[in-house]
Parts: C-alpha cells; structure tokens; sequence
C-alpha cells in the first residue's frame, strides 16, 4: 500500500514524476484506453510518494504530445482510494481486496525536462495510438501498419526570411530598406 499517499487522501496537490511508457486498458466500449506509467512520484519538495503510478492519457497529456522514457512532468492530481485486488479470493494466500491509493484527475501538466528525442514509437495513422518502434499492427486498432492509409503531409511555402541569397542581392535588399538607390 502507498502510505505516503494515504496521509494525503482527498488533498490536491502538484506532483511530479518520470515517464516510463504508455500502456493499453479495457474500455467498457470501444477502443482500448491508453494509459501512462509515471515512476518516481514526488511532491514538489522532493520527498518520494511512490514508485510508480498509472495514469489515464487526458487531454493535458495530449497536449504535451508523445512523451519518450525519461521526460520529467510536473502536474496537479488529487489523491483518492481505491479497492485493489480481486474480490474472489479471499481463501487464498495474499488474496481478496484492500485499499490503495492512487492520483487522479491530473491537470496543469507541464515539462521539466525533456531527454533526448529518438525513433522510438510508430504512430497509428488511424486512432494516432502511439506503439512500439517493432510492432507489426497498432495495439489498439490492431490493423497492419503497412495497410493505413498515408496522410498526405502538406507543403508549406519555404519562409522567406530563410531563402539564401547572394552578397548582391543582399547588400540590395539592406540598401533599399534604408533608401539608397542602387544601380
């Protein structure tokens, strides 16, 4: 049990913690949920709640975009109870249910730093689930990736600020912006 979170039940409070990976639970319809493993818990005076937490993927987390093994997060959560176990076996050893502790409701997520960005994850171009740099199909759509569709990626027009030019079409360009005609 996390007792450390058990002295903060119902308190909302900021978070922070390391991103581990993205995983997959049952919907009650539909597709999969995805989730994400934050490792490391701490309140924002460093002392240590927890090893690790799941968490659902919401809004805020998509709004940081694809998170990568090591990003540092910080986030307001309330901590809440939960049954834990299966309600089924009881007469067995370490059976039956008990309180745990968990955080939920994460908002005002934000980055605390960022490791280095590499090919990691393949992005399912029909539900954008993101899935493993090896995977054959999405875990979540479970249809082949050599059988989605290709999103055609738009062409924007270079930036004209970023155009290369010669020394004498620049030295124009510097001279006309001040008034001297050049002939």
């Amino acid at each position: 049990m996390r007792e450390k979170l058990k002295l903060r039940n119902g308190a909302r409070m900021r978070f922070k913690g390391t991103f581990d990976r993205y995983g997959l639970k049952t919907a009650y319809r539909g597709l999969p949920l995805v989730t994400v493993c934050l490792t490391e818990i701490q309140d924002m005076q460093g002392k240590d709640l927890c090893d690790h937490i799941w968490l659902n993927e919401t809004k805020g987390f998509r709004e940081l975009g694809v998170l990568y093994p090591g990003d540092r997060i910080a986030f307001d959560a309330r901590v809440g109870a939960y049954l834990k176990g299966y309600a089924g076996r009881e007469e067995e050893e370490g059976g039956g249910q008990y309180v745990d502790y968990k955080l939920t409701r994460p908002t005002k997520l934000m980055f605390l730093s960022k490791v280095g960005r590499r090919k990691i994850y393949i992005i399912c171009e029909k539900c954008d689930h993101v899935n493993g740099i090896t995977a054959e199909r999405c875990r979540r759509c479970k249809i082949p990736f050599e059988e989605q569709p290709l999103k055609p990626v738009p062409q924007q027009p270079p930036d004209p600020k970023l155009i290369q030019r010669t020394l004498e079409e620049e030295f124009t360009s510097i001279m006309d912006s001040i008034g001297v005609k050049v002939k």
